[in-house]
């Protein structure tokens, strides 16, 4: 006997002529199922009610496509539902089964409407719920089993405050496919080879025949996939065509013939490089006294450069203290940092040109008679002077 919600007493008799021909289904093609293997029988006619048993230590990433009930005595319509882990309780709704007519006795294969991919802890909840108020009693064990109650049929389960006990543990099977779904790569690393070029490497996933990649740039504008199929299980991608300086986030999922990860990896983040630049000090222009030129990357780099004004490759001299200008040159250079990647050839041009230098002839000295003296500069200058001891100026007469 068992009691029904309104506590009266329900006494079920089995008899021989009630009973439907037992009829087990077959396991379905290309699965593999777990029994929790309860015996007894118990009935179970709630409308509505959600009757739930646990499987631990199915195979991560499985696909479960159809859940098994052992059917004592088959009437009305069965929903099947099946639930993901919460702290020991049925979580979030995975997949579930239309409304069908209970098939038959023995052990029933209800399949499900969606497959429902096992999460990596292994554990899923199995339910059953009864949409008439026509017995159906159902194999089960006597250890205690937590059911879900009130429930609206074919709605989710209520929260958790609403759990009751039953002395029942009905007697459930689920069947999943032997080719599961691969988890994501649990690790994924990102880095900039090139101001142009970025190396993504990730974990290998378990049964993973190809990856899809997908890509956000810049942060926030959402991701899209780059890489639909990498047609192979190579753990690496190089991301080409790149713009210097520009974070780019990526993730990774896993696949196979049998689906995509649920899940992608872990997101990772990177700066392509930026072309390195180069400068000189002081810079181009006309001194009148030789110049001591230093040379600065804006990273590490190395830097190469000219004084012949020929076009600098990695084969000219590498700079490694001021170059000295003592007349005038056209210096050229650029850098190149330790990923390859190069600035543009820089030209500096160096004048010197020394002040011009001035004499006398006669030069100074005493002499007894009138002298005529010459000034003669030793570039073409104007030259200025004075009689009166005064420093001349560009004001001053001009010698002619």
């Amino acid at each position: 006997m068992e009691k029904n919600r309104a506590g009266s007493l329900l006494l079920i008799i089995f008899l021989s002529a009630f009973v439907m021909e037992e009829v087990s289904a077959s396991t379905p093609t290309g699965t593999v199922s777990i029994n929790n293997n309860q015996t007894g029988f118990s009935t179970t006619n709630w409308t509505g009610d959600l009757f739930v048993g646990k499987f631990t230590n199915v195979p991560a990433g499985a696909k479960i496509t159809a859940v098994g009930i052992n059917v004592a005595t088959a009437a009305g319509n069965i929903r099947v539902k099946v639930f993901d882990d919460n702290a020991g309780l049925p979580n979030n709704l995975l997949a579930e089964s239309a409304s069908i007519p209970v098939p038959g006795r023995g052990i029933q294969s209800i399949s499900l409407t969606t497959s429902a991919t096992t999460p990596s802890n292994g554990i899923v909840w199995v339910g059953f719920e009864v949409d008439s108020s026509s017995f159906v009693t159902v194999f089960k064990s006597v250890a205690v089993q937590k059911l879900w109650f009130p429930h609206t049929y074919g709605a989710g389960p209520s929260t958790a405050s609403a759990l009751g006990l039953a002395t029942t543990f009905p007697n459930l099977l689920i069947y999943y496919n032997t080719s599961q779904i691969p988890l994501a790569p649990s690790t994924l690393t990102t880095s900039a080879i090139s101001n142009s070029q970025i190396r993504l490497n990730w974990s290998t996933s378990t049964g993973a025949t190809w990856y899809k990649i997908d890509r956000e740039s810049p942060q926030g504008a959402g991701f899209s996939t780059i890489v639909v199929n990498t047609t192979n299980s190579t753990t690496h991608y190089d991301d080409t065509g790149l713009a210097a300086g520009t974070q780019y986030n990526y993730r990774v999922w896993a696949g196979n013939g049998t689906g995509t990860s649920t899940n992608a990896s872990p997101t990772s983040a990177t700066y392509t490089t930026q072309n390195p630049t180069v400068s000189a000090s002081p810079v181009s222009g006309t001194y009148t006294t030789a110049q001591s030129v230093t040379l600065t990357a804006s990273a590490p780099s190395t830097i190469y450069y000219t004084k012949d004004g020929t076009t600098p490759t990695i084969s000219s001299p590498v700079y490694s203290s001021p170059v000295s200008i003592s007349t005038t040159t056209t210096l050229k250079f650029f850098a190149k940092n330790s990923l390859g990647s190069t600035s543009p050839v820089v030209t500096s041009t160096y004048t010197i040109t020394p002040p011009p230098t001035v004499s006398a002839s006669p030069v100074s000295g005493t002499y007894t008679t009138a002298q005529s003296v010459t000034l003669t500069a030793s570039a073409p200058s104007t030259i200025y002077y004075t009689k009166d001891g005064t420093t001349p100026t560009i004001s001053s007469p001009v010698y002619s």
